[in-house]
């Protein structure tokens, strides 16, 4: 069994998930694949740092997401 990816998302409207670069351009260094939950974790952290420091929405939910292969559509950069 393969193991999971991570990837972190932005909530976008009502009941919208969207990667974080679709939400911000600015995040889109953070829209990648991570190998572990802790590594993700870390960049939530980083990135709703960045969203209060420059008052882009720092009430913005974003989460961190394990997709397996079978999700792969949802995989950034596809």
């Amino acid at each position: 069994m393969k193991h999971p990816v991570y990837i972190i998302q932005a909530k976008k409207g009502r009941n919208q998930w969207v990667a974080i670069s679709e939400f911000d351009s600015c995040l889109s260094i953070f829209d990648k694949q991570y190998a572990s939950e802790t590594e993700a974790r870390k960049a939530k952290g980083t990135i709703k740092n960045f969203l209060k420091e420059y008052s882009i929405g720092d009430k913005v939910p974003v989460r961190v997401r394990a997709l397996k292969s079978s999700d792969a559509s949802e995989l950034p950069g596809q």
